[in-house]
């Protein structure tokens, strides 16, 4: 690896990341969290930031 470059991004623009961290680390989900399909809200929050409600 050559080159690393950081990018600033507004927390509300890694709302979603981080709540799927927290959500790992609460419900003590580390394996397939998102292969399994991830838990209901996240499909929810998915939608939303989709369709420009978040």
């Amino acid at each position: 690896m050559r080159e690393v470059s950081f990018h600033l991004s507004s927390p509300k623009a890694n709302s979603l990341a981080k709540d799927i961290a927290c959500s790992v680390s609460r419900e003590g989900r580390f394996t397939s969290y998102l292969a399994r399909g991830g838990p209901a809200w996240l499909h929810n929050r998915i939608e939303d930031e989709r369709r420009g409600r978040r």
